[in-house]
This record gives structure tokens, sequence and C-alpha cells, in this order.
């Protein structure tokens, strides 16, 4: 999972590039559209220093200690709005010594587009078997509901795996539901991680507090 030196405020940033940045419409961080200001945040964010950067992202990341269905064991939930997109996009090219110029931002508009007005919520899973071969991703799902269920517009399951002169087999994996950010709304959420129509774990996530 990526994890997550003080500097002035982008004034250099022309106005018409920050614009093009987030199209006018459906974008939104969590629950309103990315403002200039937001976008200013970010990218200072993102070139923060290591523990400025973790206390930003440990909001959105919570634990599930303690659950496990079979040999699944649910570790971590994360979050991902549109803002804290912006800011693993910014703070990616931070760490390449990028500073995110003209070029940058057009860049970061083509890869932000599908992201408008979504919301990702990502189940971090670890494989528990030691003598088992694990051939295929289990079909794990991310679902949310209280007080109202939400569908998942996408759901994306990227295993990690272990090679050996065997082959590979699956230790863990991520899976990722993407969702409308307006119908996730502002409020507490019960977030469930789902295997075979059961629950692995649950959380609850104020989407309020989230930027």
């Amino acid at each position: 999972m990526r994890s997550p030196t003080s500097f002035t405020r982008l004034s250099w940033l022309p106005v018409a590039m920050i614009a093009a940045l987030v199209s006018p419409g459906s974008g939104r961080a969590a629950h309103r559209q990315m403002t200039r200001a937001d976008i200013e945040r970010a990218l200072v964010v993102a070139r923060g220093t290591d523990a400025e950067r973790a206390r930003f992202h440990e909001p959105y990341l919570v634990r599930m200690k303690g659950a496990t269905a079979e040999y699944i064991a649910a570790e971590q939930v994360e979050v991902i709005t549109e803002f804290r997109r912006f800011e693993l996009l910014a703070e990616d090219h931070a760490r390449r010594g990028d500073v995110l110029g003209p070029r940058g931002v057009q860049d970061a508009q083509e890869a932000l587009r599908p992201w408008q007005g979504r919301i990702s919520i990502a189940a971090h899973l670890r494989f528990q078997l030691t003598n088992q071969w694990i051939p295929e991703l289990p079909a794990v799902d991310v679902a949310i509901d209280d007080p109202d269920a939400v569908a998942a517009l996408d759901v994306r399951r990227t295993g990690t795996y272990n090679i050996t002169d065997r082959g590979s087999s699956l230790v863990g994996a991520v899976v990722e539901g993407v969702f409308d950010a307006e119908a996730v709304g502002h409020g507490l959420r019960s977030v469930r991680v789902v295997w075979k129509g059961k629950d692995i774990g649950r959380v609850t996530i104020d989407f309020a507090s989230l930027k």
C-alpha cells in the first residue's frame, strides 16, 4: 500500500490549469466539487514530510482487527476520495522530484477524469492458508449500508502472489469497490467486507470527516 518542507502557496499554477484539472459538474472531493484551495492543499500535503503525510492518510485507513472467514483475513479498509486520489497522484510526482507543472497538471487531468464524482473503498486482505494452494482470487466484495444500501458501480480485485518454483500462489488481495460519492453521502456508514454472502468484517466510517 502506498503510505503517506514547507513552501509557499502555488501562485505559479495558472488559474486556467487548475480549473481544467477538475471539470465542472459532477467532480467532487468526498462530497463537494474540488476547489483551487483543495488542489493547493493536496499539493502541500504531497510535498510535506513523511510524518505530515502519515497524519493526513491516517483517517482514511481503518483497521479490521480479528476480521476473518475461513482462510481470509480482512486487515484494513481504505477510503480513497477524489481529493485523496489527487493527493496520492501528487505525492507520487513529488517522490520523483516532479513539481507538477503545466504538463503534469494536464497528465493529472487525464488520469483523474474517470474518478470525478467517485469514491473508492478498498479492503486489504491476507490469506492465511499455509498448507494449501490458492489458485484463484476469491470473489470478495465491499458493501455499504446503514441506513440504505449503496450499490457499487464497479469492483476491482487485485491479487498479491508468492512466486515459487512450483508456480504462483495468492497470499493476499485488495478488493476495491467504486461508489458514487453523492450516494455515499456525508454521515456515518457501515462498510462491510463480504464473502459467500457473509460478512468477514464490518467497520463504521464517518464520511463527513473525510475530505
